[in-house]
């Protein structure tokens, strides 16, 4: 036996499962159950993968195996195609095939009833092998549902394997359900599927198992057929295989006699796997690993996708270490808990009013998301025209760096706008207009988002900036070419660890309270604004080419807005799930309206308002006390008094509302990759002598692309 000592003062032991344990002995029947997701994203695959089960009923039972199928959706759609199916031979098998014929995809996807199910299939005089498969979201029942759920069948199986299929699944979930049941391993398509299933149902599940007292043991986990599994618990003993290696975390630095080693590959690799959930440990046993490949596939690691393709590696250099040291071994090079990251690094271009950005620049390396469009003219069967543009400025002059952070989701992207000459001859010529200028200046937006739902799209971003942002900017991130800088953000984590172990949703709630609360002023001097015309546009069309010419610009997208043309997809849409954080103040989630409020005030006083009501109310009196003032009422210009204080309150509201986004948005970030667990959690936050009661919960949002 040998030991490791870890850097947070537990010891890792590698240990095989024949010594000094008392070993059960029994011959146990084997049945297998297999669960299968018939939703309606599982259209694509099933026809393969039903073909798969009817072919592996023949090539991977062993005479007298159980065989039990389940398929599930929605809540109340499930059942069971397979009931205990023993198989003798070829010859009893075309039963079995016609009933995995019968697997078709439809509807949502819930969890509960197929775990439920499953549970009532086994029974304890055999040996449990479940195998749970999903490539969706569960969108019937609550976490804690699914999780009770998967717990109670936990106490009947022997082995449990999750199937997290595709890249768009309930990966923190299914990860979650893997913890319970033994363990999660990823399918990233049908091919991937069927060969891991192979590998599952082929696999050794031993009956004669050893009984591993639980004292003492922070984490234990052992490695079979490729897996990296979580034992059983069962009345306070973990539940093992014989013959095979397993590994054990103790604070006890005499748990067992051990030989102290200075490293233990495979036992690290396993912790790794097993605390996906946990990044603060992952970084902890990755820098003791060393592995220069590892961690920098690590940082790297945003999104299930990456994430999943990070677990890969893991599970591959588990079964086989030739390659774990290939990209160099360093047990320093893990970075500094504290390091420089990507909104750290935005944040801060952000704040200096000298930032500008260059989105025509050829090093601007953006990946486009969303389907191709063409413009919706393109498509008239009778007179089909593009209208193009020019840019105004040969050299491009830069935007300054406004960012747009998103409060219930990890996104964070900006806008630019250009000067453009828009050539309207196409359009002139297609439908014989008259009237209309061959040329119009006007401007075009663009906007880019740096981050959509934890994926980088933007790699590099061309800036100028001033030499004190410069400074603190790493040099090994950015380059400076032609006199603008060229930054590396593909180098850069999201964020770094001390955010991530610091994680407090406490302090987010106040945040939400705090952008709810400025909801209501923005709500009140709107209005005002509004109101008292504070800004009044007016068309610059119709100064210049008059109303005709100017409504004519307009339905070919040229209005106050810039250029805008129609356009529509052409390359079909495809969708994700995105994770959301969605948060709810109790009492007052719905800003009411300033006139309704003012109006209710004066039929019955302020005592009958509600809670928000009142809120929104003591923001007006605010306006009142400024208008009953003796500057004011006794000034020469009153208008202009007014307009003054209205925008100097908006600029406030701006500036408060950017810095409330911005720490609303970081805490989001966190939470994410923190793997931090929200399931409508409550909380109740004092402001102003008044308690506020703040839901906080984790979703997932369809997002169409």
């Amino acid at each position: 036996m040998n030991k490791l000592n870890l850097n947070d003062g537990s010891f890792l032991y590698q240990m095989t499962s024949e010594l000094n344990t008392q070993v059960v002995k029994e011959e146990k029947q084997k049945h297998y159950c297999i669960a299968i997701d018939v939703s309606g994203s599982m259209h694509y695959s099933l026809e393969s993968i039903r073909e798969h089960l009817g072919n592996q009923i023949a090539t991977s039972l062993a005479e007298n195996d159980l065989l039990s199928i389940i398929y599930y959706s929605s809540n109340g759609d499930f059942g069971l195609i397979l009931d205990r199916f023993i198989y003798k031979g070829i010859d009893s098998l075309m039963s079995a095939k016609n009933a995995v014929k019968m697997l078709k995809s439809r509807n949502l996807t819930g969890f509960c009833d197929p775990l439920k199910l499953a549970k009532k299939t086994f029974t304890q005089s055999e040996t449990n092998i479940f195998i749970f498969m999903s490539d969706g979201y569960e969108n019937q029942n609550s976490i804690t549902s699914v999780l009770n759920a998967t717990s109670d069948l936990a106490s009947v199986v022997d082995y449990g394997i999750v199937i997290e299929y595709g890249d768009y699944a309930n990966h923190d979930l299914l990860l979650k359900m893997g913890d319970i049941l033994g363990t999660t391993i990823y399918a990233k398509n049908v091919q991937t599927y069927n060969i891991q299933l192979d590998t599952i149902v082929k696999g050794t599940y031993s009956s004669n198992t050893i009984k591993i007292p639980s004292t003492d043991i922070e984490q234990i986990f052992f490695v079979q057929d490729g897996l990296t599994v979580v034992p059983k618990l069962v009345d306070n003993e973990y539940i093992i295989p014989i013959d095979l290696v397993y590994y054990v975390v103790s604070f006890n630095s005499n748990y067992v006699p051990a030989k102290e080693i200075s490293q233990l590959n495979q036992g690290l690799l396993g912790l790794c796997y097993i605390n996906e959930s946990k990044p603060s440990k992952v970084w902890e046993y990755l820098g003791q690993l060393g592995s220069i490949s590892l961690i920098d596939q690590y940082s790297g690691a945003i999104g299930n996708q990456k994430l999943n393709e990070f677990q890969q590696k893991l599970l591959s250099y588990i079964v086989a270490e030739t390659e774990l040291f290939e990209g160099g071994f360093d047990l320093n090079y893990l970075p500094p808990s504290n390091e420089f990251n990507l909104i750290d690094l935005l944040q801060l271009l952000s704040e200096d009013e000298e930032t500008k950005v260059y989105t025509r620049d050829d090093r601007f390396n953006y990946s486009k998301i969303g389907s191709s469009k063409v413009q919706t003219s393109t498509l008239d069967e009778e007179n089909p025209y593009k209208l193009d543009y020019e840019y105004v400025d040969l050299i491009e002059k830069g935007n300054p760096l406004e960012l747009v952070y998103n409060s219930s989701r990890a996104n964070i992207s900006f806008q630019v706008n250009h000067k453009v000459s828009v050539d309207l001859t196409p359009v002139i010529n297609a439908k014989k207009l008259v009237g209309l200028p061959e040329k119009v200046e006007t401007i075009i937006f663009r906007n880019y988002t740096i981050v959509a739902d934890l994926i980088l799209n933007l790699k590099q971003m061309v800036v100028t900036t001033s030499e004190e942002t410069l400074k603190i900017i790493p040099t090994d991130l950015y380059e400076i070419v032609n006199g603008r800088v060229v930054l590396f953000l593909d180098k850069l984590s999201l964020t770094n660890r001390d955010m991530i172990a610091s994680v407090d949703m406490e302090a987010f709630a106040e945040q939400v309270l705090d952008d709810k609360m400025l909801a209501y002023r923005q709500r009140v001097f709107n209005s005002l604004s509004k109101e008292n015309e504070v800004k009044s546009y007016s068309n610059p069309f119709v100064e210049k080419y008059g109303e005709e010419v100017a409504n004519q610009l307009s339905e070919l997208g040229i209005g106050n807005n810039g250029f805008s043309p129609k356009v529509v997809s052409v390359s079909g849409q495809d969708m994700y799930y995105a994770p959301e954080i969605t948060t709810k103040v109790a009492g007052i989630q719905s800003v009411p309206s300033l006139d309704n409020v003012i109006k209710k005030v004066n039929e019955k006083g302020e005592a009958k308002l509600t809670p928000g009501e009142t809120i929104l109310y003591g923001i007006y009196k605010e306006y009142l006390t400024f208008i009953s003032m003796p500057h004011y009422v006794n000034s020469a210009d009153q208008k202009a008094l007014l307009i003054s204080y209205l925008e100097t309150e908006q600029k406030s509201i701006r500036k408060v509302k950017r810095n409330i986004l911005y720490n609303l948005s970081k805490s989001i970030f966190v939470a994410l990759l923190s793997k931090q667990k929200i399931d409508n959690d409550q909380y109740e936050v004092t402001k102003e002598n008044n308690k506020f009661s703040i839901t906080i919960d984790q979703k997932v949002k369809e997002v169409l692309i």
